[in-house]
C-alpha cells in the first residue's frame, strides 16, 4: 500500500461522507428525531475532517481533536440509542455508562492519556459502550414482530455504529503494537479502517433512504 493509494482511499471516504451528509439534509424534513441526530453527527464529522485537513497541511498536530470528537461522538450515538431504547433499564444503564466514560476521559487527560497522545484507553471504553448497547438494541429490534432488517432504519443505523465500533476497538487496542510494524503494513491497517468507515456510511445512507414506517409501540 503506497502513500498515493492511501490518499485515494481517504478521498473516497471523505466524498462518501459528504454524499451521505447531503442526502441527510435533503431528507431532513421527513427524518425522525434519531436520524436528525445522526445527520447532525455526520455534519459534525465533516467539519472535523476539514479542520484536520487544514491542520495537516499546516504541519500542526491534531491529535487533540480526536480526543474531543470521541466525547461528542459517543454523546450523539447515546442519544440515538436512547430514542430507540427497548425498555427503561436500557436507558438507565446507558446514561450511567456515559458519565463513567467521561470520568475516565477526564482522569486520562491529566494522567495516562494527555492530548498529545492518541486516546487509546478512553477511546476503547467508548467503543465498548457502543458495541454492548448497540448489540443489545439490535437483539431487541430483531425480536419485534414483522421485523425486516432491510426496511428497518433503526437496525441499519445501529448496525453501522456497532460494526465500526468493533473495528475501531481492534485498531485502538493494537495501536501501540502497530507503531512497531513496517510503514506499508501500518498503511494497510489504516486503509482497512477506512473500509469500515465506508461500510458504516453505506448503512447510514440506506437508513436515510428507508421510507418504511415503523410499527408503533
Amino acid at each position: 500500500m503506497t502513500v498515493f493509494q492511501g490518499r485515494i482511499f481517504v478521498y473516497i471516504t471523505q466524498v462518501l461522507m459528504l454524499v451521505v451528509g447531503i442526502v441527510g439534509l435533503r431528507e431532513w424534513k421527513r427524518l425522525p428525531v434519531p436520524l436528525r441526530i445522526l445527520e447532525s453527527y455526520i455534519l459534525f464529522m465533516l467539519a472535523i475532517v476539514i479542520v484536520e485537513d487544514i491542520l495537516a497541511h499546516s504541519n500542526i498536530r491534531s491529535l487533540w481533536i480526536g480526543h474531543w470528537s470521541t466525547v461528542i461522538e459517543l454523546l450523539f450515538f447515546s442519544l440515538i440509542y436512547y430514542y430507540w431504547r427497548p425498555n427503561k433499564q436500557y436507558g438507565k444503564l446507558l446514561w450511567s455508562a456515559y458519565p463513567v466514560y467521561l470520568i475516565i476521559w477526564i482522569i486520562g487527560k491529566f494522567t495516562f492519556e494527555p492530548f498529545y497522545y492518541s486516546d487509546v484507553y478512553s477511546g476503547s471504553v467508548s467503543q465498548i459502550i457502543q458495541i454492548v448497547f448497540g448489540g443489545w438494541l439490535l437483539y431487541s429490534i430483531s425480536r419485534e414482530h414483522g421485523f425486516e432488517w432491510k426496511k428497518d432504519y433503526r437496525f441499519l443505523v445501529v448496525s453501522g455504529i456497532a460494526l465500526y465500533a468493533a473495528a475501531s476497538f481492534f485498531l485502538l487496542t493494537s495501536f501501540n503494537l502497530m507503531l512497531t510494524l513496517p510503514r506499508p503494513i501500518m498503511r494497510l491497517v489504516w486503509t482497512l479502517n477506512l473500509v469500515f468507515i465506508v461500510i458504516q456510511y453505506i448503512f447510514f445512507l440506506r437508513g436515510f433512504l428507508c421510507k418504511t414506517p415503523l410499527p408503533s409501540k
